[in-house]
């Protein structure tokens, strides 16, 4: 029985990395398998910082991607903090040239104005250096301050 791999050619992917070269700062991916696009999204990015954030466990390195994990020490943080999605964010703004964060469940940190004000915080200085914040969810109702600074995937 072979194993699936995700795809590293789709649209989706080939969206990613267009709006990575345009160095769009801020992504927002409707999924229903949010690990699945995470996976299919960093086959396609390779040799970049890769780090997740989640409500439980904060700032995390991909599995496997030394990068992510230099990324994170770089920023002083103490990790145990970086569940507070704000702290996460401010943290995130030290993350090196090319780094994606990946924000799971952000459709629920969003509903906030201090998560939303953080993420929006990230947008000129990561459109300097090609960093990218990806934010996951089921669906998409972006806040009002948020509309116009976040270009919006669908992966089927």
């Amino acid at each position: 029985m072979s194993e699936t791999k995700p795809a590293t050619d789709t649209r989706l992917t080939h969206d990613v990395k267009a709006a990575r070269r345009a160095s769009v700062p801020i992504l927002a991916i409707e999924t229903v398998d949010a690990a699945a696009t995470m996976q299919a999204v960093a086959a396609s990015v390779n040799g970049v910082p890769l780090v997740t954030w989640d409500a439980v466990r904060g700032l995390r390195a991909m599995t496997g991607n030394r990068k992510g994990e230099q990324a994170i020490a770089a920023t002083g943080i103490n990790q145990a903090l970086t569940a507070n999605p704000v702290e996460a964010l401010l943290a995130a703004e030290r993350f090196p040239e090319g780094t994606v964060l990946f924000v799971l469940n952000a459709h629920r940190m969003l509903t906030e104005i201090q998560p939303a004000q953080a993420v929006w915080n990230l947008r000129d200085t990561y459109k300097l250096d090609q960093r990218t914040v990806i934010l996951l969810a089921p669906y998409w109702s972006l806040p009002a301050e948020l509309r116009h600074d976040v270009v919006v995937l669908r992966d089927p």
